[in-house]
Order: C-alpha cells, then sequence, then structure tokens
C-alpha cells in the first residue's frame, strides 16, 4: 500500500490492458494544493489517460463553464472507442 495524501493506493494494477477497457482520469485543477505529478503518476501507472480540469472543483460538470472539461471527456471517448 502506497499513501500519497489523502489517496490510498493497493497497486493492484490489471496485468493485461484491452482496447476494450479504456480509462480515463479526469483531475481537478482548483480548491486545492495537490501535487499534479502524483496524479499523472497515478494515471501512468493504471495505463490511463490523463486530463486536467483548469479552473474546477469537483463537481465540474455542475459549475459555470463545465462545457470545455466536458468537450475533453467526449473527446477522449470518441478516440477510445475510434
Amino acid at each position: 500500500m502506497e499513501q500519497i495524501d489523502d489517496l490510498l493506493l493497493d497497486h493492484q494494477v490489471p496485468s493485461i490492458r484491452t482496447q476494450a477497457t479504456p480509462i480515463l482520469f479526469v483531475h481537478r485543477m482548483w480548491g486545492g494544493s495537490r501535487c499534479f505529478a502524483d496524479y499523472r503518476r497515478i494515471a501512468k501507472r493504471y495505463g490511463a489517460e490523463y486530463l486536467e480540469v483548469e479552473g474546477h472543483g469537483h463537481m465540474f460538470l455542475l459549475e459555470d463553464g463545465w462545457e470545455a472539461p466536458l468537450e475533453g471527456v467526449l473527446a477522449w471517448a470518441r478516440r477510445a472507442t475510434s
């Protein structure tokens, strides 16, 4: 087990990654002083694409300006399913 601030990682990484299991790791960039490199490292460890959502909190889809981060998620979904 590894503790990074309030995150507890058990390192149970899937041994097989396939096209059928795309992962997107979305991280907000407002309201905290977390080390973004840690979050990028977590995404990389799980073979996930990483998306930083600038200027938003945890509920970014309920906040003003939600359209831009949603477009990033939708663009990822289109790439992941094409």
